[in-house]
């Protein structure tokens, strides 16, 4: 304690939480620092959550959490599972002009296409699909995007989406974005279960009556 703190200390002055805040202040070759320091003062109070932010809040966390469920579930499954999960997304986002537009092609020698999506009545446009059902910490590399960008050619086609349970490195995005001749749009496992969320496929929405104040009563 300085000098000062000590005469203070030994008469009755009540110290104002300025002079408080000044005399415990650490010096220079203290290990305390200012931002330490500066936590362990009292700050302006914390407003309480407001219950709309409670609910915002747990919402997200189940999200998360159906997040994962639904990853677990489609790594439990076996692969043409997943290729027809993602063509029925697809079919329920408003791609194909019908059921019947939508073909799996999925099997043995594919040649990389898990599925065709016919874009007008005459199949002239058409969205080739290749789905990869991995683990969500597993990558999908950039030579990956590339052999299916070159399969979209094959199937004489423009447009294509990969899609996968996993993730894509840094090197898949941009081969993806530097295609040419075709657009190739990647769809990653968080992007996969949030579109799932949304369309309602494997999950099941519950309805919870919230009350308001009506001030109309």
């Amino acid at each position: 304690m300085s000098e000062k703190g000590r005469r203070y200390a030994e008469g009755s002055t009540r110290l104002s939480e300025d002079e408080i805040r000044r005399l415990a202040r650490p010096t220079s070759d203290s290990a305390v620092s200012d931002a330490a320091f500066a936590d362990s003062l009292p700050g302006e109070p914390v407003a309480p959550a407001s219950p709309d932010d409670k609910i915002r809040a747990a919402m997200e966390e189940i999200h998360q959490s159906l997040r994962r469920n639904l990853l677990d579930l489609i790594a439990d499954r076996d692969p043409q599972f997943f290729e027809q999960l993602v063509l029925r997304l697809l079919r329920a986002i408003g791609y194909g002009v019908d059921s019947s537009s939508i073909e799996h092609t999925g099997r043995p020698g594919d040649e990389g296409v898990d599925g065709v999506i016919s874009l007008d009545q005459l199949g002239l446009d058409k969205i080739c699909v290749q789905a990869k059902r991995y683990d969500r910490d597993r990558t999908v590399a950039g030579d990956e995007v590339d052999r299916f960008f070159a399969a979209v050619h094959r199937f004489g086609a423009t447009k294509g989406v990969l899609i996968t349970s996993g993730r894509f490195t840094e090197g898949a995005r941009r081969a993806a974005t530097s295609a040419r001749g075709a657009i190739i749009r990647l769809i990653d496992g968080a992007e996969l279960t949030d579109l799932m969320m949304r369309y309602g496929l494997g999950v099941r929405h519950e309805t919870l009556p919230i009350p308001r104040l009506d001030l109309d009563f």
